[in-house]
């Protein structure tokens, strides 16, 4: 028996007026404003919010299982992905899409019963836009998953479900793991969704900076990755790692890995190959076999079937494509890392490595780092003890102090036209990581010093401290000098006394040094930079910042921080 509209509208009616005999006169005034408002007497107990929603909520809950999923009344069909939805107008002009389609504009639409949607982001699933149509309809049942995510994302874009989009997002971010990040990198950095494919790479690249080195399970994700994704990071001042040498360790390990894989690759592709000339080969013995008039179909048919096996094979460019991966190996190898800070005895080990000896000349490369090595040393220990700067102006000195709270992202730190900002600097700047676990500490006021670091003849490290001003607590953040230790003899020490790693020691009293922190609070990173400035022995610079103490604390995690600083 079928219904009629009127049935359709008494029906609803039924239910709306069911609602509104426990809603608020607000909420009477702003949907039914030509209703009468009923006057409650001085007995009537206003309800709790609880009674207020709880026939909105059961009218929501209605509507979707009877508007939505079963599709009863509807007076508007969508079929989109081989799908046909059985909807209501009424519904749909709740949403930006259709109301520009339905709601008297310049559509064709407005007076059908029905749209065909053409959708060309292969992102789109039937399961994305189901997510989308469903919160038209009441559902706030969001079941998202690593794989529906991206998907729930691009349909919600597509039919301006802001609210979806960034429920989506923010699921996203906090589902990053070592077995998700990749695939969410190469989805937001592939496709263009504005400000919400932009958010996921800088929560990618967050991520990978601050856990990459320490987390073993991530090593995968490196080898893996685009060969351009790991040049930007792994060569990078915000890549965390303790010291120049490990990241040498850490570069040369995932490239060796890599290059294995490739050369798997292309093994596994010259076999297929070679299986697939074969086939062809053989075609001139089934040619044969045919008679003069069947002969032209017969090799067609035998080609033809060759060639459905052969076409889908990578073709010589894209093999050859990947030579391009030995070139940016040579680049990471060449102008990522710091040799100049890397310990004399760890330089002449890097020096007897021959395994990537086919893509970089190491030999010449250590030889004239450690030159380097030796002119810093003779320019800081022949400095006189008021000497204190040495003239040293490099395109990457920061002029102001500035604290990038919030604005500066890391892709931005990353830029991939931007590249090896330190490469032909005359000494380019130390580079090391710290980290600090024990936050009980930090969030009593108790300072809490970073392992000392040896840079140009003075030890430097990283403290960190809570402080209170005008009853709001700050974190504060500071680089100190101090004096390099002297091992004590009882005599005057000979030369083979003295310990290998004896550095040797700065003779000014004040230096002129600019320094940068990429500071890791749980999913966030903070840049401060300083410009050249006055630093004595024990003598600290940096920044108290409230923004940093909640974030530090809510983070709930050790903070780990990248240190970046050179003389002037």
């Amino acid at each position: 028996m079928s219904t009629s509209r009127t049935d359709v509208l008494s029906i609803v009616m039924d239910e709306v007026e069911d609602a509104i005999d426990v809603a608020t006169r607000d909420w009477v005034k702003e949907y039914h404003g030509t209703l009468p408002i009923p006057k409650c007497s001085p007995t009537t107990t206003n309800p709790t919010l609880s009674q207020t929603l709880e026939p909105l909520k059961k009218l929501s809950e209605s509507l979707f299982r009877k508007g939505f999923l079963s599709g009863l009344f509807s007076d508007f069909t969508v079929q989109v992905l081989g799908m046909t939805y059985n909807l209501h107008r009424i519904v749909l002009l709740n949403n930006p899409y259709f109301a520009g389609m339905l709601d008297g504009g310049p559509w064709k639409e407005h007076e059908s019963r029905q749209v065909q949607i053409a959708i060309d982001d292969p992102n789109v699933t039937v399961e994305g836009i189901t997510t989308v149509l469903g919160r038209m309809y009441g559902n706030t049942q969001l079941h998202l998953t690593s794989t529906s995510a991206p998907s729930v994302l691009a349909a919600a874009l597509f039919f301006g479900d802001k609210e979806l989009c960034d429920m989506t997002v923010n699921f996203i971010v906090e589902d990053l793991s070592p077995d998700t990040v990749l695939d969410y990198l190469l989805f937001s950095d592939g496709y263009c969704y504005g400000t919400h494919s932009e958010t996921i790479v800088e929560a990618c690249l967050t991520y990978l900076c601050r856990e990459g080195y320490a987390r073993k399970e991530l090593r995968p994700v490196f080898e893996r990755m685009p060969v351009r994704w790991l040049e930007r990071m792994v060569t990078s001042d915000c890549f965390w790692v303790p010291s120049e040498e490990q990241r040498w360790n850490f570069i040369v390990k995932i490239i060796e890995e890599r290059r294995r894989t490739e050369l798997g690759k292309r093994d596994d592709e010259a076999i297929e190959l070679g299986k697939r000339f074969e086939q062809l080969a053989s075609l001139e013995g089934t040619i044969e076999t045919c008679t003069k008039e069947d002969a032209a179909a017969c090799a067609a048919e035998s080609e033809g079937h060759v060639w459905t096996t052969i076409k889908d094979q990578p073709s010589d460019d894209e093999i050859s494509a990947d030579d391009d991966s030995d070139t940016i190996y040579d680049n990471i190898l060449a102008r990522g890392i710091g040799y100049i800070h890397i310990p004399f005895d760890s330089l002449l080990r890097i020096h007897s490595y021959t395994e990537l000896q086919d893509i970089i000349d190491l030999p010449d490369l250590l030889e004239s780092s450690a030159w380097t090595q030796k002119e810093l040393q003779h320019m800081i220990t022949s400095a006189t003890e008021d000497t204190m700067e040495f003239n040293i102006d490099e395109p990457v000195v920061p002029r102001s102090d500035t604290r990038h709270i919030d604005g500066l992202r890391l892709t931005e730190v990353m830029d991939e036209d931007n590249l090896y900002v330190h490469q032909g600097m005359r000494f380019c700047p130390m580079r090391f990581g710290v980290e600090f676990s024990d936050l009980r500490r930090i969030a009593s006021g108790e300072k809490v010093a970073s392992r000392s670091v040896f840079y140009a003849g003075s030890m430097w490290q990283i403290y960190v401290q809570t402080v209170t001003v005008d009853e709001t607590p700050k974190l504060g953040i500071y680089l100190q000098r101090m004096p390099v230790p002297v091992p004590k003899f009882s005599t005057y020490p000979t030369y083979a006394q003295l310990p290998s790693t004896t550095p040797y020691i700065d003779p000014r009293k004040t230096t002129l040094t600019w320094f940068q922190l990429y500071c890791f609070f749980g999913d966030k990173c903070y840049v401060l930079e300083s410009k050249p400035d006055k630093f004595q022995l024990t003598q600290s610079w940096g920044w108290r910042i409230n923004k940093l103490y909640r974030d530090a604390f809510d983070a709930g995690r050790s903070l780990r921080c990248c240190v970046v600083l050179g003389h002037v």
